[in-house]
């Protein structure tokens, strides 16, 4: 969480200031979105949980740069890959 000192300084800053934290913020989510996103292979079983609260499972068919490509039943999700929780990695199933 953001400290009541960071918080202060946020709210202190002009619009160029925010606007240089704002794509440092960016560059960095990217940064973790991606590593999160390779740490997965094809054919690793995952689970997540989706925007209704529910948590599917199903098979990694894509890695993508930022997300994910997962396979549940019928439907194909795109998922940020910090969301994904892997069950089986791939070379584990049969």
């Amino acid at each position: 969480m953001i400290d009541n000192n960071l918080r202060s300084q946020i709210f202190g800053m002009n619009m160029q200031e925010l606007a240089e934290l704002n794509g440092l913020i960016c560059d960095t989510m990217r940064r973790l979105q991606r590593t999160a996103a390779r740490s997965f292979r094809m054919g690793d079983l995952v689970s997540f949980v989706d925007r209704n609260g529910r948590t599917l499972s199903g098979t990694v068919i894509k890695v993508n740069q930022k997300t994910v490509s997962v396979r549940s039943g019928n439907t194909t999700w795109r998922v940020t890959g910090s969301l994904l929780k892997l069950k089986v990695p791939a070379d584990l199933v049969g």
